[in-house]
């Protein structure tokens, strides 16, 4: 059994991380017009009750898991919903957990599985980056819009030690995302 789990645990993984996407968009899928409409969304997050913050931590879980998947927006819609200290608590929470998972999926499964997802070649450049440019990794963090996804992956691949990913990225997303959230209340108002 322990043989047969090591042999098809890319494929379990990809299968669990397909799973949680379409339960996603089965709860929230049908509702991507409530963002252009303020009472919609609010009535839509209402429908959560006590779960809509643990569903928009859901959101920027995957946000930071799945590379194509828009980072910005679950922090502009937190900080319109929640305000400014609960949309960056529930996001942050929700981010920082998901590039925790990203790093250590990269770490015990290396390149192998995010082969199945990202070029070869990228993940190389990428490595190389690293080891020469250090601070501007740890710099990223700190700026917003940035693939966080592929920064989590790229030093998962490396040999930078947990402690200090953790270090760093808990700090550098915690600034990153007040400033979406920030931004993205500004945004919202203004169109609402």
């Amino acid at each position: 059994m322990n043989a047969l789990l090591k042999k098809y645990s890319h494929e379990l993984i990809l299968l669990g991380i397909i799973a949680g996407v379409t339960l996603l968009f089965y709860f929230i899928g049908d509702s991507f017009g409530v963002f252009f409409n303020r009472e919609a969304l609010e009535r839509k997050v209402s429908e959560f009750g006590f779960w809509g913050p643990v569903v928009l931590a859901i959101v920027s879980f995957f946000d930071t898991l799945i590379a194509p998947f828009p980072g910005g927006v679950s922090a502009a819609v937190g900080g319109f919903l929640y305000g400014k200290f609960w949309g960056i608590l529930i996001v942050y929470i929700g981010n920082v957990f998901g590039a925790n998972v990203t790093f250590w999926i990269a770490r015990i499964w290396g390149s192998r599985f995010f082969l199945l997802f990202i070029k070869a070649s990228k993940i190389k450049e990428f490595q190389e980056m690293v080891k020469r440019r250090q601070t501007f990794f740890w710099v990223a963090y700190f700026i917003p819009f940035l693939p966080y996804d592929y920064l989590n992956i790229t030093i998962g691949l490396s040999d930078i030690p947990w402690k200090k990913f953790l270090l760093i990225n808990s700090i550098g997303m915690l600034v990153s995302l007040s400033l979406l959230v920030l931004f993205g209340i500004s945004i919202l108002e203004l169109l609402f």
